[in-house]
């Protein structure tokens, strides 16, 4: 972020996002031997991460599913001793609850069904 000239306190502040949280995890995607398995296993892994975030909200957790930051994946890779090749498809942050949230109001689902 600080190559592509960033602001250095949203610099600074993505640094320091992960001493937020008592358990952060950082999940990759391997790559395939084609450009088809590839791409499976990336969806593979994001309904693992949403499984992952179902189970977090089971448990009475509360998890974040958060996005690296653009052109990081090289720097969080080497940092957490992955493969070079590995696609980071994102950094969960999980914790206990800071206040229970209202629940958001969701405009009714427009649904066709098709015969």
């Amino acid at each position: 972020m600080a190559e592509r000239g960033d602001d250095e306190a949203k610099v600074e502040k993505t640094r320091t996002k992960y001493l937020r949280s008592p358990l952060v995890l950082v999940v990759a995607s391997a790559s395939g031997g084609s450009v088809n398995e590839t791409e499976e296993n990336k969806y593979a892994v994001a309904a693992g991460i949403q499984n992952l975030l179902l189970m977090a909200e089971a448990q009475q957790l509360a998890a974040l599913w958060g996005s690296p930051a653009k052109g990081a994946n090289d720097s969080i890779t080497q940092f957490c001793k992955m493969e070079s090749s590995d696609h980071v498809l994102g950094i969960i942050y999980v914790g206990l609850p800071a206040k229970s949230a209202p629940a958001v109001e969701r405009p009714t689902a427009n649904i066709t069904y098709l015969d």
